[in-house]
């Protein structure tokens, strides 16, 4: 592995929230649309039969305002938070799975993630773990059933 890798997935995460941006703005577009095609159409003289009403230009203006102000914040918002969450490298022991915290401090990796996180852990065992741990159980019963007869026949061997 090459140390350029890691900075591409870092590359190609940030690839994907700004395409989750850009859907989010598409919607925000796609509101606005629909708030100026009702005043220049008026959607309900068409589907409900009202009366026609003139267009209210103004109108139509501060609801787009408040539209745009609100797909800043939100888009904005939803980015900066989900680039805070894929930021970064995380040193892991390949041993004992802890986590880098500091120069000398290390956390288990399921308390460092929760911290800045909404994730909770719950604790399984793949199929391959479950075989190999199921394979080891049995070693160690045949092995203590050994231990067990050579204590009860000593003579034997």
């Amino acid at each position: 592995m090459t140390k350029r890798q890691p900075y591409a997935r870092v590359k190609a995460a940030k690839r994907g929230l700004s395409t989750i941006a850009v859907w989010q703005f598409a919607a925000f577009i796609l509101l606005l649309l629909l708030i100026w095609a009702n005043e220049v159409f008026d959607f309900s003289h068409l589907v409900y039969s009202r009366e026609r009403t003139p267009p209210d230009y103004f109108r139509a203006a501060i609801l787009s305002a408040c539209v745009a102000a609100t797909a800043v914040v939100t888009v904005g918002y939803t980015f900066v938070l989900q680039t805070k969450i894929l930021a970064g490298f995380i040193v892991i022991c390949s041993y004992c799975h802890k986590v880098k915290i500091e120069r000398e401090h290390w956390k288990n990796i399921e308390g460092y993630i929760s911290q800045r996180s909404r994730v909770t852990f719950s604790h399984g065992i793949c199929p391959a773990c479950f075989d190999d741990q199921i394979r080891a159980m049995d070693e160690d019963d045949i092995r203590r059933a050994q231990i067990g007869e050579r204590c009860e026949n000593p003579t034997k061997k």
